[in-house]
């Protein structure tokens, strides 16, 4: 048995080993090699002395380094079945010497459309957790019809593979390099293709009722500052429709002060969909700048109907003379929050604000926090990248900046800032590549994750991070049940009351269990699960604790101690 991850050595070798030995019947040898990863291949050592002492005789792990590749492909010939992720060449090379191949997840983008191809093609098989690869490596060297009928579909693959073609693209420079039209992305030129299919494996992976969309500042020319507007655009999605305030819009000649477009046309769109339009200003956003999205499901019906008739309202308000853009007094945040306000979602600017103009990037983020607070909605931001190689008017994008964030607007405009906590948070994204006119969808949840969890360096930073965003979370719950009148908890003996705290308990425990879940997928390291248990314990102790102490304070007479009888 091989098992190969790559340079980085990504993944968890220990948990493969140890669901291998667990699964396999008989004589096994295991070849780990870990590539430049030494804290991966200082574990493994770890974990081959103590198989030693409990393993029978006939399994042994050999644990490498850096191996010529020479050796690589020699062990590769040699062995019964390669355990790999799904790179270009590794499996590549296992299909041409026809070596059974199992493939680990651990990478996102397009390893993990390759591991998809390769499973339809029959040269390989997925295990869809490392935990179950041992389960299936198993089952693969157990069954030799299995094995069989993986290399002749590795042959058939090899044979139907045009290399020579494959070696002139890549070594021939009388063939023209791969690049974009000249109207690519430009108004009334050619839009990048699959988009109906992207958006809608979005949609499949991340269901929404309303969508904010946060878009960010864009120029025609290089600026650390921009000019024109510094501040972004946000717009706000309900159901299939867009509305967006479009700033050039003039009473009695335009229709509509807010587009009424999809989320396609809104992104993706190079034909204007009214005369008074500005191509990556107010629409075919995504050829000109970077956008957000925070898609929000679990909103009711009745919600979402008042918000298209409060956007209705304001149009009837801008037929009528009574209503304009302004930048300062009605622009497209207070689009947005008017909407919101009518669908009961209002957050209203903090009072020292007041006299400031309303900011895209303060609606976006107080909007999402709204979201986060309401147990009935369930969340996710996403990102839709700027479109690499469009030749559109506007192709140069910032991050949003905001008055009412002064100290962090002027460290983005000052110097070169470290990515964003907002862009850091995004999960999924639409994203093109540079001499492709696609549109593709990738999952970022697990990209790099394998990487994280073996570095120590990021995973302690990584392990404080998630541990202090959990107790932050945890303690804001707890804090915002806490503020809640005595009389609504009741007295202890009354049931009400005891259904009241039963809730409080559970739902903390619901944010901890779930909250941690997702450090074992960040994180993919026996950390993570020390990580979680601990958690879950103080997470019980900090909310019985605090539990006691409102249960005792409200049958305490004054000046009395606690009721330890009460507080139990």
């Amino acid at each position: 048995m091989l098992i190969t991850s790559g340079k980085e050595g990504v993944g968890d070798y220990t948990l493969v080993v140890e669901s291998l030995t667990r699964h396999h019947q008989g004589p096994l040898q295991i070849i780990a090699v870990c590539g430049a990863n030494a804290r991966q291949q200082a574990l493994l050592n770890v974990l081959r002395m103590a198989l030693q002492k409990r393993l029978p005789a006939p399994v042994t792990l050999k644990v490498c380094g850096l191996v010529p590749h020479a050796d690589l492909l020699a062990w590769m010939r040699m062995a019964d079945l390669l355990i790999t992720k799904a790179g270009g060449m590794t499996p590549a090379e296992a299909f041409a010497v026809g070596t059974p191949t199992i493939l680990l997840d651990v990478v996102s983008g397009h390893e993990r459309e390759n591991a998809a191809l390769f499973v339809r093609l029959g040269v390989a098989e997925l295990a869809d957790t490392l935990a179950q690869a041992g389960e299936l490596a198993a089952a693969v060297l157990a069954d030799p019809q299995r094995q069989a009928a993986m290399r002749h579909a590795q042959r058939t693959f090899h044979d139907s593979a045009d290399l020579g073609r494959i070696a002139r693209f890549a070594l021939d420079p009388a063939l023209p390099a791969p690049g974009m039209t000249p109207d690519f992305g430009a108004e009334h030129g050619s839009a990048v293709t699959d988009i109906d299919a992207a958006l809608a494996r979005l949609q499949a992976e991340v269901p929404c009722d309303i969508e904010l969309l946060l878009s960010y500042s864009t120029a025609q020319t290089p600026q650390r500052v921009v000019l024109e507007n510094p501040f972004g655009h946000i717009a706000i999605r309900v159901d299939d429709t867009v509305y967006s305030a479009n700033y050039v819009a003039v009473p009695g000649h335009d229709p509509n002060l807010l587009q009424h477009v999809t989320l396609a046309d809104y992104l993706y769109g190079v034909q204007p969909p009214s005369p008074s339009q500005v191509h990556t200003n107010t629409y075919g956003m995504a050829y000109g700048r970077e956008t957000l999205g925070l898609r929000v499901a679990g909103v009711a019906a009745e919600r979402k109907a008042a918000m298209v008739a409060e956007a209705h309202r304001i149009e009837d308000e801008f037929g009528q003379g009574r209503l304009l853009w302004d930048r300062s007094e009605f622009n497209c945040a207070d689009v947005v929050v008017r909407i919101l306000r009518a669908g009961g979602y209002d957050r209203s600017p903090p009072l020292g604000r007041r006299w400031l103009p309303v900011m895209p990037l303060d609606i976006f983020e107080e909007a999402r926090q709204t979201c986060e607070e309401d147990a009935s909605l369930y969340m996710e931001l996403v990102a839709y990248r700027q479109i690499p190689g469009a030749n559109a008017a506007y192709r140069f994008s910032r991050f949003p900046l905001s008055l009412g964030q002064p100290l962090r607007s002027m460290a983005r405009a000052l110097r070169e800032a470290p990515q964003e906590p907002l862009e850091a948070a995004a999960s999924k994204q639409l994203t093109g590549y540079f001499g492709d006119h696609q549109l593709y969808f990738e999952d970022l949840r697990s990209h790099g994750a394998g990487a994280l969890a073996d570095d120590p360096v990021h995973f302690s930073r990584a392990q404080r991070r998630l541990a202090d965003a959990l107790a932050t979370d945890l303690r804001r719950l707890l804090a915002t049940q806490a503020r809640r009148p005595l009389r609504e908890i009741g007295r202890l003996g009354e049931l009400d009351g005891a259904q009241d705290i039963r809730r409080l308990l559970e739902r903390s425990l619901a944010l901890a269990r779930l909250a941690t879940e997702r450090a074992d997928e960040v994180l993919q390291d026996r950390g993570a699960r020390r990580l979680r248990v601990a958690t879950l314990r103080r997470s019980l102790r900090y909310g019985i604790r605090r539990l006691r102490r409102r249960v005792g304070g409200r049958h305490r007479p004054t000046g009395q101690g606690p009721d330890k009888g009460a507080s139990q």
